[in-house]
């Protein structure tokens, strides 16, 4: 018997208790073990806005609106094969599924506080008050509902990028990366 399922088996006599104490240690393992990869994600990601606004600003264009999409793609694919490489394994579910939510906390997270700060200076340099007016003259007035749709469709899009980059992207280069090196 293995040392985790010691483990199991002496967290108590109920089934029920054993299966908590399973869940709680598995839920452990895998946020030690998940951790870095989130880190990883948020550092290839902030490289990659950076990197967008750096060409963009060279080339004096405006980025597409599905720049975004792209960009979290990039993001969970470079993620998800440096984890490949590293495990010298695909992910399992459990950890895809830990890699997936984890990205998309921060793809909402990163791009919030850019806002705020953006906000902020803005605040801080030409007063609240300005502020409030050109908001008011920049940002259509449309019916909450609305705004609800596309902010929903907006997040969905994000998380459906992240989804094919840990999923179908990683599975399908990391089982070709996986041939090469003669793992089966």
């Amino acid at each position: 018997m293995g040392p985790l399922l010691a483990k199991i088996s002496a967290g108590g006599k109920d089934k029920l208790q054993r299966l908590v104490y399973f869940v709680h240690v598995s839920t452990t393992i895998l946020n030690n073990c998940m951790k870095p990869y989130i880190a990883l994600f948020t550092l290839v990601f902030l490289i990659i806005i950076l990197l967008s606004f750096a060409v963009f600003t060279l080339i004096e264009a405006d980025p597409p609106g599905s720049l975004g999409a792209a960009q979290m793609l990039l993001a969970a694919f470079i993620t998800g094969l440096l984890f490949v490489q590293n495990k010298a394994r695909l992910p399992t579910r459990e950890e895809r599924r830990y890699l997936l939510r984890g990205s998309f906390a921060v793809t909402v997270l990163i791009p919030a506080l850019i806002i705020a700060g953006f906000l902020t200076y803005l605040a801080i340099s030409f007063g609240i008050e300005d502020l409030k007016l050109g908001l008011a003259e920049t940002i259509p007035k449309l019916p909450v509902g609305l705004w609800t749709v596309g902010l929903l469709i907006v997040l969905g899009t994000g998380y459906l990028s992240l989804w094919f980059g840990y999923g179908f992207l990683t599975e399908r280069i990391g089982k070709q990366m996986l041939k090469r090196k003669g793992i089966p």
